[in-house]
């Protein structure tokens, strides 16, 4: 549980990073809970991949 939780944050906090154009330090982006922006991203991609795979059978 606590690898999936860090896999989130990782990948929220690349995206509010590349949301803010690299301007904001990576210190200050840390510093917030991005795990929610992370679990959004990841379902998105999934459902975008799940809908593909779908559409071709």
């Amino acid at each position: 549980m606590a690898r999936i939780k860090i896999n989130l944050s990782f990948i929220g906090n690349i995206a509010k990073w590349i949301y803010y154009g690299g301007k904001k330090p990576m210190d200050d982006v840390l510093k917030e809970d991005n795990e929610i922006i992370g679990f959004v991203i990841l379902a998105l991609i999934f459902f975008f991949l799940y809908s593909f795979n779908r559409s071709a059978a």
